[in-house]
């Protein structure tokens, strides 16, 4: 797990790099606008990390644990950034997303919606960004989104989308939405 709010990100690169080299399969890393605590001190950006790492890391599985796709980043922006990932790391790119944190999207956007509303976005910013990853135009205008673009470079095999859940209302919609499952066991 690459801790953003614990290290800076040239030493989440160097650290990633050496777990790499040490045979580690999976380079996890957390996507925070702020620490969790101000003791921790470091919030980098981690699309930035893991694009440096590609370099880096050549056979580890890296995505983010996890991007929230519906208020401090528009889907469409989330699914060209890891299109072009995958394209640095082919086959070896996940996309794990969540509805969010207040501690991340409130304190970047000053909305903090319920969560029925948050899982409404995050359904439609999986369908935006799945559909981008086509390749193929996109006009979506729904509830919370409007997209009428391409993505130019998508990605040339399909990335995986897991999602966050950890409660009995989100597991069903995780089950349902995403390739795969990110949870803590002791929830």
């Amino acid at each position: 797990m690459l801790g953003h709010e614990q290290f800076t990100v040239p030493e989440l690169v160097e650290i990633g790099a050496a777990a790499a080299q040490s045979g580690f399969g999976l380079l996890a890393a957390s996507d925070h606008f702020q620490p969790w605590q101000v003791n921790e001190g470091h919030a980098g950006q981690v699309w930035v990390t893991l694009a440096a790492l590609s370099n880096r890391a050549k056979e580890p599985w890296m995505g983010t644990t996890v991007t929230c796709p519906i208020l401090r980043y528009h889907p469409a922006v989330v699914a060209q950034t890891f299109a072009s990932l995958s394209l640095l790391h082919p086959g070896r790119i996940f996309l794990g997303v969540g509805s969010g944190e207040a501690l991340n999207e409130q304190a970047a956007t000053g909305e903090w919606p319920e969560w029925e509303e948050r899982w409404e976005r995050l359904i439609e910013a999986i369908t935006i960004i799945r559909a981008l990853w086509t390749g193929q135009p996109v006009a979506h205008k729904g509830k919370y989104y409007s997209v009428d673009a391409k993505l130019y470079d998508p990605p040339a095999r399909p990335i995986p989308l897991l999602i966050a859940a950890n409660s009995r209302k989100s597991m069903p919609l995780a089950g349902h939405h995403g390739d795969g499952l990110i949870t803590d066991p002791q929830s």
